[in-house]
């Protein structure tokens, strides 16, 4: 069992501890006092004696990360009227990529942890949160793995994925809270904006690889089974227009992959 406390006098603000670490699983709750807050500061936990290092690696790596990389549970508590309290659990297995959480599942679980917390988001001094002093630690490898393991798993595969995605307005969105709740400074801290100005290159390679293995697919199937495809176009109709299929004759496995692929 990891328990650390941050405390003032006889309160404390913030208690979060593994209540129980099983051979497969994690369990982990987090009590942030709420009644109090108003009447201290938390200068305290940032002077000198007080190294907020270990409480900040302790959410990235028991919290933020798991979210990330795994399916969680999270239940959220506010019946006390002395505290909110948020359990989170997950497996301590090795997971196949295949069942990561989505997106928007994971901008959903952080703003719940971050909503949790935020009554002791206070301010230190006259430019900084407890959260910016949070952030100075952790941001960084947090925003690198949000892009590399979840946020490019997102890229569309096909036109109708691109079409319907909303991936660039999302993160977009997700960094203004970032920003809001001063995780991250928005003046300085591009990883996520980076990352939707190079949307379209990374949907290109996406694309370009999906129809790579799409014809080495069609290459290993049976060619013989033949079909006559896009039978109004005329040579004159397409030379006219670049974008017209030709009348031609093609495998039905790769009329199948084409229509797939559109």
């Amino acid at each position: 069992m990891n328990t650390f406390f941050l405390s003032c006098k006889l309160l404390h603000c913030l208690d979060y501890k593994t209540l129980k670490r099983f051979a497969y699983t994690s369990i982990i709750t987090y009590s942030v006092c709420t009644k109090y807050l108003h009447n201290l500061t938390l200068n305290f936990l940032f002077q000198a004696r007080y190294n907020p290092i270990k409480m900040c690696d302790f959410l990235l790596e028991n919290c933020f990360v798991p979210i990330i990389l795994k399916p969680v549970l999270l239940e959220y508590c506010e019946e006390s009227p002395d505290y909110v309290q948020l359990k989170l659990s997950y497996s301590l297995k090795e997971m196949s990529k295949s069942l990561r959480p989505s997106y928007n599942k994971v901008f959903e679980n952080i703003k719940l942890v971050l909503t949790c917390l935020s009554n002791i988001n206070v301010s230190v001094s006259n430019d900084q949160q407890v959260f910016s002093i949070i952030g100075e630690h952790i941001k960084q490898r947090l925003l690198n793995l949000l892009v590399d393991e979840c946020l490019k798993y997102a890229i569309p595969k096909n036109m109708n994925e691109y079409e319907e995605s909303t991936l660039v307005e999302d993160v977009i969105q997700f960094e203004h809270f970032l920003a809001d709740v001063f995780l991250i400074n928005a003046e300085t801290d591009h990883t996520l904006s980076d990352f939707t100005e190079k949307f379209e290159a990374y949907f290109r390679e996406e694309f370009n690889n999906n129809l790579l293995k799409s014809a080495i697919d069609i290459m290993r199937k049976d060619l013989q089974d033949m079909a006559l495809i896009a039978e109004k176009n005329s040579a004159d109709d397409v030379s006219k227009n670049p974008f017209l299929f030709p009348c031609c004759m093609v495998s039905k496995s790769t009329l199948v992959r084409l229509v797939i692929l559109i």
